[in-house]
């Protein structure tokens, strides 16, 4: 939980406040101006991941995790009257407009704006007031100090291999190479007639990682549909042949296990 997590060089108070570590805090001279101690910071991963003060709250794909902590956390500073600076006097105000609720934002320069844009809104919507979003430069610039950095236990993505002919990489298999792989939803035609079993996705992927092309290859009618707008959904690092990105096709594979 982010109320009361605590890291060796990173710690956090009951109100998800951040504190710089000590030591790095002595190196800095008092007079350069830190962030304000309540302040939410955000980054996004190129693996699109969503790491809340260093603690991972969801993917770009899937934000209820991050949504919810949100809640619960806005909920707790108004529960603790955590004001923002120079709101602590502010009776003309309601309390829970005084509350701090800012996060600062960062967004890896891979990702798109539409879906960066679309998770500030999902932001606002959990209460977050304001959203400042920033550049990895500026990020860096304020947020140093903070070395956020993926889980250490994630697993390691594997190198998309294959063959190379008519400008186009043929690879097998494509589940383990992913950086992202939605899971597609089950059926409620194919659970109420008792259909499970997998289903084989082609992709084309261009030479950002983005999947421009799925079709559906093999497995029961109820199952593809499902399966193919997971597939749509998948992201991929690039692929280099020859020291430049190249197209890649491939096949998914999604298994719909019924209960």
């Amino acid at each position: 939980m982010l109320l009361l997590a605590r890291h060796a060089d990173l710690s956090y108070s009951v109100n998800g406040m951040v504190k710089e570590p000590a030591a790095r805090c002595a190196q800095k001279p008092k007079s350069e101006p830190k962030p304000d101690p309540l302040t939410l910071v955000l980054k996004i991963g190129e693996d699109r991941k969503i790491l809340l003060n260093r603690e991972e709250a969801g993917t770009l794909d899937d934000t209820e995790p991050l949504t919810i902590r949100l809640r619960n956390l806005f909920a707790e500073r108004e529960r603790q009257l955590a004001f923002k600076e120079g709101m602590e006097t502010r009776t003309d105000l309601p309390p829970a407009e005084r509350i701090e609720k800012s996060i600062y934002v960062s967004a890896h320069p891979s990702l798109k704006a539409d879906e960066v844009n679309r998770l500030v809104d999902e932001i606002k919507g959990a209460g977050a007031n304001p959203v400042i979003v920033l550049t990895e430069k500026e990020f860096e610039e304020k947020f140093g100090w903070l070395e956020i950095r993926p889980s250490p236990s994630a697993p390691a993505r594997r190198t998309i291999s294959g063959t190379f002919r008519g400008g186009l990489l043929h690879a097998g298999v494509l589940n383990g190479m992913a950086i992202s792989l939605p899971k597609p939803p089950y059926p409620a035609i194919a659970i109420s007639a008792h259909v499970s079993g997998s289903v084989r996705v082609s992709v084309l992927i261009d030479e950002n990682g983005n999947v421009i092309s799925a079709t559906a290859v093999s497995g029961h009618p109820s199952l593809r549909a499902a399966a193919v707008e997971a597939a749509r959904g998948a992201r991929f690092g690039p692929t280099l042949h020859g020291g430049k990105p190249v197209k890649v096709s491939g096949i998914l594979v999604y298994n719909f296990v019924g209960k």
